[in-house]
């Protein structure tokens, strides 16, 4: 027994030290190739850009952004969708995204946190390689900052820095920046969540100072389609607050409650004076968790807050007059402000290890089939943005997959679609910046 029980523990640690090994060169090999990415992303001379630095200074009536008409980084040609990826920097950039398909994008996004508890609060070195990276295929950069400090916590000093960060990759890349702040704080996944009084003063401080340096960085307001809200889960970050001023802000219809007859969005809403973007973050969810046809009408329906998708997900009995006009994101803030909004994190997950009702490539292109069409155009243009989350990740138990550059069919089908699309697209190396914020295609 002493000799089988020494074998055996011999055998056990032996597994350790393999496992071990196994761990630390994965480890090893996804940093390395981290590094290799960096490393090759330097900020490129002027020859390897299609952006060209701008002189941005605000004291100059050219860099006015109140005399062109548009919003901030408004597309000024009608009738035009910018695609943008999502991407998982540390595997692809956007160059490599680019010759994936055959297409430059237009705008890149990229997750980002703010926590004081770093030093320094958010990753400078990163944010600079992000604006360096966007600025060799001509695009714009998606900024989706999350504090993760107590958003009165953030002092002025730190928002001033970022905002200056900003104007040096407006001006040295020549990358115009949506910035999109305290995303989805609507939800109760986040620490600023259901929390609208600080957000919102935390919303207006950021565009302060972000204006106060460059008008080639409009600020993103964009909450989580809140078709079912509210969002109060018992093991939420940020569960709805039973009573204060969040409560209040919370309970639009004062009747002692947050629930679904309470508006979703406006408690959050900054105003029109400090939002140059809407964004919305709406995703094509399969209702039953099994790889099911995407429905004719899903992006409409869940944009607007009506239609059978919208009644199937909350219920029949749900769906009144009031109940649609609290959930018509669209024409309650784009079409009533006249201002662009972009889906700054959208697509159609296909789900792994699920016996497949409907192949990956149909489920998806049904969604972007939806998005990318003469009637959404038609009856949402101040939509200008479509940006798909790249990722694969684990949801509620389930690997759901987003991609559409990973699997070649899935590749190949997009690739046709922006192709037949193309009349109603602009890409990336098309449009010209200014630096009083305008977008034009050359």
């Amino acid at each position: 027994m002493g000799v089988r029980h020494a074998t055996l523990h011999c055998l056990f640690w032996a597994k350790v030290f393999v496992a071990m090994v196994l761990s630390i060169g994965g480890l090893a090999y996804f940093s390395h190739k981290v590094l290799v990415l960096h490393l090759e992303a330097q900020p490129p001379s002027a020859g390897a850009t299609v952006n060209k630095p701008i002189d941005i200074s605000n004291a100059s009536t050219s860099c006015d952004a109140s005399k062109t008409g548009f919003s901030r980084l408004q597309l000024q040609t009608p009738g035009r969708i910018m695609l943008g990826w999502s991407l998982d920097w540390a595997t692809m950039t956007p160059r490599q995204a680019a010759e994936k398909l055959g297409y430059s994008a237009a705008v890149y996004n990229t997750f980002m946190e703010m926590n004081m508890d770093t030093n320094p609060p958010y990753d400078q070195n990163s944010l600079n390689w992000f604006g360096s990276e966007v600025a060799r295929v001509g695009g714009i950069l998606e900024v989706t900052m999350a504090p993760t400090s107590p958003l009165e916590q953030l002092p002025d000093n730190v928002l001033d820095a970022f905002a200056k960060q900003l104007l040096d990759i407006n001006s040295r890349y020549g990358v115009p920046v949506l910035l999109r702040w305290g995303h989805e704080m609507n939800g109760d996944w986040t620490t600023y969540g259901n929390k609208p009084v600080a957000y919102i003063k935390s919303f207006r401080r950021m565009t302060g100072f972000v204006r106060k340096y460059t008008n080639l960085t409009a600020m993103v307001w964009g909450p989580n389609i809140a078709i079912t809200a509210p969002f109060n889960e018992t093991t939420g970050t940020s569960p709805i607050p039973n009573s204060g001023p969040e409560f209040d802000a919370l309970d639009t219809n004062k009747d002692g409650k947050v629930d679904k007859n309470d508006d979703p969005y406006t408690p959050f809403f900054p105003g029109a004076d400090y939002v140059d973007w809407f964004g919305l973050s709406l995703y094509y969810y399969p209702f039953d968790q099994v790889n099911e046809a995407v429905a004719s009408t899903y992006f409409q329906d869940y944009l607007t807050g009506s239609g059978p998708t919208t009644s199937r997900a909350v219920g029949p009995d749900q769906m009144t007059a009031a109940y649609s006009k609290l959930h018509d994101f669209y024409h309650q803030f784009p079409g009533t402000y006249n201002k662009p909004m972009l889906l700054p994190e959208t697509g159609a997950p296909f789900l792994q290890n699920i016996n497949p009702n409907v192949d990956e490539v149909t489920i998806k292109m049904a969604w972007w089939d939806q998005v990318l069409s003469a009637d959404t155009i038609a009856k949402f243009p101040m939509l200008q943005v479509a940006v798909n989350f790249e990722e694969m990740k684990v949801l509620n138990g389930f690997t759901r997959d987003w991609r559409l550059l990973n699997n070649t069919a899935v590749k190949d089908a997009f690739k046709k679609r922006v192709v037949s699309f193309g009349n109603n697209l602009a890409d990336g190396p098309s449009l010209v910046y200014g630096c009083d914020g305008s977008v034009k295609l050359r």
